[in-house]
């Protein structure tokens, strides 16, 4: 078990065309000193909200409960007239499987203080304006500015942040924290890595609290109408490098919540699907307050992050 959650390389497998084609999964493997458990599950169907809401609801069963606590609203109550979107797609679908070359992978921890010190830090300048800075706003700046001295990027070159977005609460009015499905989406922010590495943490923060505070309502309905009329199937593509840092996951997700009757978990991990140079999942760690990011790079920029002492507060 200890090899597990302290490896930083990531492990590949081949491809279980059965697998492929069904919309969960889940292993259970027997290890000397423990116990994995394993989910896949298609993300069509559900959010990451909705998936923790799913793991801790079967572990609920699991130890014997005859209902679980909060059941999962499947009303589709959020709805845009004639939002039935059709895709047509060729019968035979050719699929492309996005093969990423070999990734380093690491979980960095960053403890109740040090998001404290980071979120404070970020407040200086803003609290000025009224601009009020998230802790998570300033952890994602502080690793964003992080990669992108790692990666050694010229002072032209443009990076891109981007991040998942629970549409739940933003929404008016808001959908239940127990709306099972999708119900996020992505906002973005691009500069030239000179003037984000130029930038304070103050600043850089501010960047994301421009894209994250104003995604609501209008918003979030304005981007379904625009699938709605322009349809797409979104894809990996590992040929283009846009230097971006994808932060998905989240935090707040009860992750150490479940107990399927053997205890608490000792640790949470994702496996080998949608890893890219450049994503970063969050958790949260084992003490009340504290943050692990598992961040994939390829190899000499994770060599280069794992001793950047800006980075290593």
């Amino acid at each position: 078990m200890k090899g597990i959650l302290n490896s930083i390389y990531l492990a590949y497998f081949t491809d279980n065309e059965e697998i492929l084609n069904l919309m969960m999964f889940i292993q259970v493997t027997k290890l000397r000193d423990g116990m994995v458990i394993s989910f896949t599950i298609n993300h069509a169907v559900v959010d990451g909200t909705s998936f923790w809401h799913f793991i801790n609801s079967f572990a609920e069963l699991c130890r014997g409960a005859p209902t679980v606590s909060q059941p999962p609203l499947h009303n589709r109550c959020f709805d845009i007239e004639g939002s039935r979107i059709v895709l047509n797609l060729p019968e035979t679908l050719a699929i492309d499987k996005f093969c990423p070359p070999v990734m380093a992978e690491k979980i960095f921890h960053f403890s109740k203080e040090t998001i404290k010190s980071l979120k404070d830090s970020a407040n200086g300048k803003n609290s000025e304006s009224g601009i009020i800075i998230s802790s998570f706003q300033a952890l994602s700046a502080h690793v964003w500015q992080a990669i992108t001295r790692a990666r050694g990027l010229g002072p032209h070159e443009p990076t891109t942040l981007r991040l998942s977005v629970n549409c739940r609460p933003r929404l008016n009015p808001p959908l239940p924290h127990t709306y099972f499905g999708n119900a996020h989406q992505l906002v973005s922010t691009t500069v030239t890595a000179g003037e984000l590495l130029a930038f304070d943490g103050s600043s850089a923060a501010g960047l994301l609290h421009r894209i994250i505070w104003p995604h609501r309502d209008a918003d979030i309905r304005g981007r379904l109408e625009s699938f709605k009329a322009e349809p797409v199937v979104y894809k990996m593509d590992g040929s283009v490098r846009d230097n971006s840092v994808m932060l998905g996951s989240s935090s707040s997700f009860p992750m150490y919540d479940n107990d399927f009757g053997w205890g608490r978990p000792v640790g949470a991990r994702s496996g080998w699907a949608n890893k890219f140079d450049g994503k970063v999942s969050a958790y949260p760690a084992k003490e009340t307050g504290g943050v692990d990011l598992e961040i994939c790079l390829l190899p000499p920029f994770m060599a280069a992050l794992d001793t950047d002492p800006q980075f290593l507060v």
